[in-house]
């Protein structure tokens, strides 16, 4: 009995000290966890902030990461206390705490597809995450198929285990993709709120019998997250970036094409959309009653480009519209309704393509913007611009905010536009010298010339008022506005130097001829001199001359598209048949290898068996 009790106790010690290592073991490792994640934080913020840096980013928010105390060590978000009070449901989170939250991936998860990537000014940033939703799996299969021919850069979002299927679908761009594994409940707008407030949400829904799943809801609100994180890793050095859904791509119309050819069409400072239909904004800022004003629903989401620092500024704007929403009790299921609330709010932030300036689907017309070379004519909010067209002047395309609100009254352009009942910011100074280097450039000026400069300034200030006059008018009738007018070449003379011109041969000149400048074009000449009309028929003529000339091009260019299509088509046939002909060469020098064993081989039987005759005759 003895050895047994003694047996006992020696097994009850053992397991006390098992358990006091266990225990021993919990407490350093959740300790050594503490500090591995306060490290990690801290670099992830330097990591970001450097990123930010690097890639050019000017915004503080962005650049605004996580803090340490000094008191308790311990990492706290720089918006944890960012909570909003939903009137009948509690406090909820801001989504504005998306700005500063680490992304739920490492950096060092993010599989590029090839070791060396390319530099491309250019980034396509798609998700694909399966979900029940409107459209079966099927389906989506194939119209993914169809976007990840591209020949773009891209950036792809989605489960870990379709990273095998991305990488056999982008075979031929390993060197401009990047994959980003990441589970669907692993999205920071889904982890944000509890389920309970996405059950209520889906509730809510007048089509949940058609989404089926609040996850759905998820993807579409995470758009402009991806499209930040891609921009804060940035792996092809891009500056402009392009939201389009991965069910884009219905058809095989852009299989194999370079989508992004002419980002010029993008304006620098804002987020480009489609309208799919003709925008109707409503009066107010907040919208989402889609079924039953349809008239002032026309935002399409499936599509959105805007260059880097445009986008992060959409962004936070998008977070705090969703802020918005809630507080108001609107329910936030439909992505482009709050797209379309985030543009009614800030929008500057935004133009929009009419849907009957393209050639493709309404609703995903983007496309055909980024790859054809158009004088396209976008729509803004009347807040937000003084005309329609490319930045109101085609030359003006590249110029960043030209348009500001004339704070003195003593210019009578000023004057006219604060008398008007639906006044019309004009623009100051910088604008106009602004646009006059980019005139310059386009029309090969040569340098500043101050006069000419005054002259340009004249003209420039005289047709942004009659433009304005124009689109006012248009509203009052409730018509649309018509074409504005657009300086040409001789933007630059004066009045009497273009009539001198115009009364010339063919009404043309050499682009780079300089007469003596006399008096500036003042606004009442441009528009109401009675000479103009005995100019109408030659430039009636000239207009047809140059809606011919735009034909011709249109057409050249559709055929250099073709043409570029069918080249791509050749060069793949090449490439198949310079393999084939290598495996052909290959098997040639095999078979001639062979060949000449062979013919050792019968060289050496013939020489044994003459031999071996003579030998035989020898012994007879």
């Amino acid at each position: 009995m003895v050895p047994g009790r003694k047996r006992r106790n020696h097994n009850r010690k053992l397991i006390r000290t098992v358990f006091m290592f266990v225990g021993v073991t919990i407490v350093v490792s959740a300790t050594l966890k503490t500090f591995w994640y306060s490290a990690n934080s801290l670099n992830y913020d330097t990591k970001l902030t450097l990123s930010s840096s690097k890639n050019g980013s000017t915004n503080n928010d962005y650049n605004n990461q996580a803090r340490t105390t000094k008191s308790s060590g311990k990492i706290l978000d720089a918006q944890s206390d960012l909570t909003i009070n939903v009137p009948g449901k509690g406090p909820f989170p801001s989504a504005k705490k998306l700005l500063t939250s680490k992304p739920p991936f490492e950096d060092s998860n993010v599989v590029k597809l090839q070791l060396d990537l390319i530099q491309s000014p250019n980034t396509v940033v798609t998700g694909y995450f399966r979900v029940q939703s409107k459209h079966d799996a099927g389906k989506y299969d194939n119209w993914m198929s169809n976007m990840l021919s591209l020949q773009d850069a891209m950036v792809v979002f989605t489960h870990a285990d379709l990273v095998d299927q991305i990488k056999d679908m982008r075979k031929h761009a390993w060197d401009r993709t990047v994959v980003i594994p990441l589970a669907l409940d692993e999205l920071p707008i889904g982890t944000l709120y509890p389920a309970s407030f996405w059950e209520d949400q889906l509730e809510s829904d007048p089509e949940k019998k058609i989404h089926r799943s609040y996850h759905l809801f998820w993807i579409w609100l995470s758009k402009s997250w991806c499209v930040t994180q891609a921009i804060r890793l940035n792996p092809f050095q891009s500056d402009l970036f392009v939201w389009s859904d991965i069910g884009c791509f219905r058809n095989k119309q852009y299989n194999n094409k370079t989508m992004i050819l002419h980002r010029e069409n993008v304006p620098p400072t804002e987020i480009l959309q489609m309208a799919h239909q003709l925008p109707n904004p409503p009066d107010e800022e907040l919208f989402n009653d889609k079924y039953n004003h349809k008239t002032n629903f026309y935002h399409s989401g499936s599509q959105l480009a805007g260059y880097k620092d445009t986008w992060i500024q959409f962004h936070e704007r998008f977070l705090e519209t969703i802020d918005r929403f809630l507080l108001k009790n609107m329910i936030i299921v439909e992505d482009q309704a709050v797209l379309q609330s985030t543009c009614l709010s800030y929008p500057k932030l935004c133009a929009y393509v009419p849907f009957d300036q393209v050639r493709d689907n309404n609703y995903f017309g983007l496309r055909f913007v980024l790859h054809n070379e158009r004088d396209f004519k976008y729509w803004r909010h009347p807040k937000a611009t003084v005309g329609q067209g490319k930045f109101y002047h085609a030359f003006l395309t590249n110029v960043p905010s030209v348009f500001t609100t004339p704070t003195t009254t003593n210019n009578p352009i000023s004057l006219l536009h604060l008398s008007s009942p639906m006044a019309t910011p004009a623009p100051d100074d910088e604008a106009v010298r602004q646009a006059y280097g980019q005139w310059r450039q386009k029309y090969n000026k040569g340098e500043f010339d101050s006069v000419r400069y005054q002259n340009f300034k004249s003209n420039f200030l005289a047709v942004t008022a009659k433009n304005n006059m124009d689109l006012n008018q248009a509203r009052q009738m409730g018509t649309p506005p018509p074409t504005p007018i657009q300086l040409n070449e001789y933007g630059d003379c004066s009045a009497e130097e273009y009539r001198a011109i115009m009364q010339r041969s063919g009404g043309l000149r050499d682009p780079n001829t300089r007469l003596a400048p006399s008096n500036p074009l003042q606004p009442t000449n441009d528009f109401n001199n009675p000479r103009r009309q005995q100019q109408s028929s030659s430039v009636s003529t000239r207009q047809q001359q140059m809606s011919q000339a735009s034909s011709n091009l249109r057409a050249a260019m559709d055929q250099r598209a073709k043409f570029e299509s069918e080249l791509m088509q050749l060069k793949q046939r090449l490439e198949e048949k310079q393999k084939l002909l290598q495996a052909a060469t290959v098997e040639e020098q095999y078979c001639k290898n062979r060949i000449a064993l062979r013919e050792e081989q019968k060289r050496l039987l013939n020489e044994r068996l003459r031999n071996g005759w003579d030998d035989e005759r020898g012994l007879m």
